[in-house]
C-alpha cells in the first residue's frame, strides 16, 4: 500500500484528494493533514511513501520543511502540488535543487491522472503535468548557446526516464544492469550541469 502524506493550507484539498484515492485498491492518504510545524515529525512517525507539498504551504521557505521531513524519514518520495497563486520562480528553483523532489503536478490535474502520477513518483520514476510544463521551463529555464551532446545511449536513458520509468524498468529494457544506467544519470547530469533527475527531465521535455 502506497500511503500518502498531504502538506497543504486547505482542508478541503484532503477532502477531494481522499474521496480519489478511496477507490484505489493500492493507494491510501493518511488522515493527517500536514502544517509547517507538524510536517517534520509527522514524516518520521508516519514514514510515507509519498509526500504531496502544496507550494501554498510556507510560501518563500517551502524547502525548510521538506528538509526537515527529509533528515527523519529519508526515504519519503516528494511531489509538489502546484495552487493558484503558488508558483513562484524561487520556490521551485530552490525545491527541484534539494533532490529531494520527484513529481509535479496540478490541482487541476484531471482526476485519471493523479493514480497514476502518485503510483509513478512512488515506485521511484519521475512525473510532471503537461499542464506545468511550459509555465515551469519559463521559470527554470537557463540561457546556454551551447547545447549538451548526449550520447545515443544517454538519450535513450534519459527518454525513457522521462516517461516516468524508474531505474530498474529502464535497465531490464535496455538490457544493463540498474547500476550502469544510474551512471549514464550521472554523465547527464553533468554534461546539463543540472543536480537532479526531475531537472534533467525538464531539460529533456524542452
Amino acid at each position: 500500500m502506497i500511503r500518502v502524506l498531504l502538506a497543504a493550507p486547505r482542508p478541503l484539498v484532503w477532502v477531494g484528494l481522499n474521496a480519489l484515492l478511496s477507490v484505489t485498491t493500492d493507494l491510501t492518504l493518511l488522515p493527517d493533514l500536514a502544517t509547517e510545524q507538524t510536517l517534520p515529525r509527522l514524516g518520521a512517525q508516519l514514514t510515507p511513501e509519498l509526500l504531496l507539498l502544496s507550494l501554498l504551504f510556507v510560501p518563500g521557505e517551502s524547502a525548510r520543511p521538506l528538509a526537515g521531513l527529509h533528515a527523519g524519514c529519508p526515504q519519503t518520495r516528494t511531489m509538489l502540488l502546484f495552487e493558484a497563486g503558488g508558483c513562484e520562480t524561487q520556490d521551485v528553483k530552490a525545491l527541484l535543487t534539494t533532490g529531494h523532489v520527484h513529481g509535479l503536478i496540478s490541482l487541476t490535474e484531471p482526476a485519471a491522472a493523479w493514480p497514476v502520477a502518485l503510483r509513478t513518483v512512488a515506485h521511484g520514476g519521475a512525473w510532471v503535468s503537461e499542464t506545468l510544463l511550459n509555465r515551469l521551463l519559463r521559470q527554470t529555464r537557463t540561457p546556454d548557446p551551447a547545447q549538451p551532446a548526449l550520447t545515443r545511449r544517454e538519450q535513450e536513458v534519459l527518454r525513457l526516464a522521462a516517461l516516468g520509468w524508474a531505474n530498474k524498468k529502464i535497465a531490464h529494457h535496455l538490457g544493463m544492469a540498474a547500476r550502469t544506467v544510474e551512471f549514464h544519470l550521472g554523465n547527464i547530469r553533468q554534461k546539463l550541469k543540472v543536480s537532479t533527475r526531475l531537472e534533467a527531465i525538464l531539460w529533456f521535455k524542452e
